[in-house]
């Protein structure tokens, strides 16, 4: 059997944000991560070059510096500016490799997905969303699907 539920659980997720945007909470931990996330992207010295090559193409400072501070100077209201004007679940182009690429193409164009299951129980809150998840309808249409067999991938 095809796994489309991660599918529909990302772009329910992608939805969500993109109509909510985030909570002050999920900024700032978020900007905090990222804050210190940015200090291992020029971990070697190809990233390192590679960084150092595009700050003087963009004309901005040494890239870390440069995330580092604009990052401190973001604020929640921008990223959420941003991601309204950007992210759209009805927008979204996927490509997906799949062993049996008609079950999983079946799957998507249900209005639904199988129940969830999981090796231990889990709370309330959990189980409704996931119901949620499950019903929520991807708005797939048989035409917006191109099955391409593998061996034509690369001609």
């Amino acid at each position: 059997m095809c796994d489309s539920d991660g599918g529909r659980a990302a772009l329910y997720e992608l939805d969500k944000l993109a109509r909510n945007g985030v909570s002050a909470d999920e900024f700032e931990t978020t900007r905090a991560f990222l804050s210190k996330y940015s200090g291992t992207l020029a971990k070697t010295k190809t990233a390192e070059l590679g960084y150092a090559i595009d700050s003087l193409f963009y004309g901005i400072p040494q890239y870390d510096a440069y995330i580092q501070s604009a990052l401190a100077k973001l604020t929640r209201e921008q990223a959420n500016t941003a991601i309204h004007r950007h992210l759209r679940a009805d927008r979204v182009q996927i490509v997906a490799i799949a062993g049996n690429a008609q079950e999983l193409r079946q799957q998507l164009l249900a209005d639904s997905a199988p129940a969830m299951t999981y090796n231990a129980a889990k709370p309330d809150e959990i189980v409704a969303e996931d119901e949620i998840v499950r019903r929520w309808k991807l708005g797939l249409r048989a035409e917006d699907i191109t099955i391409i067999p593998a061996a034509q991938v690369f001609e």
